[in-house]
């Protein structure tokens, strides 16, 4: 049998070596650009990092100022302190809804907005419970427009402009507290405000005192001394009369120690009656009249 001819031309080995090469050369000039891409950005995170470094430790980002606004109540220091805000803490260190969190744990905060302001400033809005009136009971406790408690103050602690809110008695702490009190202690202030908003405590007739009984209803002790006796209930019907009654006792010339104001109503909505109590130079006297007597 004849042998199996081979009739491929064999390569030397120098031409084998230059095709290596070549392929070579062509593998590294395709890789090459995403070895360069890799090797910077690389390069590039590690600059961010150490630049994160850099800055973490740095003074740079160490809070310098806390502005706080729409603080009247509350005590600044105090609530700066209560969310951490400090002097040289890292800025990034502050987390603002971890911070409002313990701004509004405070009894005056109503709501509160933390806002970090690179590099080194956090600014702190608050948004403040209003208070209304102070609850005597053993001691001051300062209530909102709602009839809630705010806190309990000492007369010698206390911020002057708290001592110049009206009084309110004939109720206890624990009564206030219950719904029915706080309900009625706020159809109370809303009395007060609405007797306000009719310019009723012009000329030393402003609100010096709030009292509060089951039987007897609202009385309003004026910055005069004159008690006006609104009663149980339909007080704004009767602040609305209270006004022409005032006119026409000056009028007469009668400075009234106090205005019973809490007769029925006739069916037309006018007071019935109207009793007043005044005290003279040498003896106190009253006197007593129809709505119509009044006017």
């Amino acid at each position: 049998m004849f042998g199996r001819r081979d009739n491929r031309k064999k390569r030397s080995k120098t031409e084998r070596l230059k095709e290596g090469a070549s392929s070579i050369r062509d593998t590294v000039a395709a890789v090459t650009p995403y070895v360069l891409l890799g090797v910077v950005a690389i390069a590039v995170t590690l600059g961010i990092f150490r630049g994160y470094l850099y800055l973490a430790d740095s003074a740079y980002l160490e809070i310098q100022s806390v502005e706080v606004t729409g603080v009247q109540w509350a005590d600044r220091e105090q609530l700066t302190h209560r969310a951490g805000l400090l002097r040289g803490v890292h800025i990034f260190d502050v987390d603002p809804d971890e911070a409002r969190r313990a701004l509004e744990s405070n009894s005056w905060v109503k709501e509160a907005r933390v806002d970090r302001q690179l590099p080194s400033t956090v600014r702190v809005h608050i948004t403040e419970r209003q208070p209304a009136a102070l609850l005597v009971d053993s001691g001051y406790t300062v209530l909102d427009g709602h009839g809630r408690v705010i806190k309990t103050v000492e007369a010698d602690n206390a911020v002057a402009d708290l001592l110049t809110l009206p009084l309110l008695t004939g109720l206890s702490k624990r009564e206030v507290q219950q719904p029915a009190g706080r309900t009625q202690v706020k159809r109370a202030l809303t009395a007060v405000d609405y007797y306000r908003r009719l310019g009723l405590d012009a000329d030393n007739h402003g609100i010096s005192e709030l009292h509060l009984e089951p039987v007897l209803g609202l009385t309003l002790v004026t910055e005069s001394g004159t008690e006006i006796q609104l009663g149980p209930r339909d007080w704004r019907v009767r602040l609305d009369r209270l006004e022409k009654v005032r006119a026409k006792l000056a009028k007469r010339g009668i400075e009234p120690a106090y205005l019973l104001l809490d007769h029925r109503l006739g069916p037309d909505g006018r007071l019935r009656r109207v009793t007043v109590g005044r005290a003279a130079k040498d003896r106190p006297s009253t006197a007593t009249g129809t709505d119509n007597d009044i006017e």
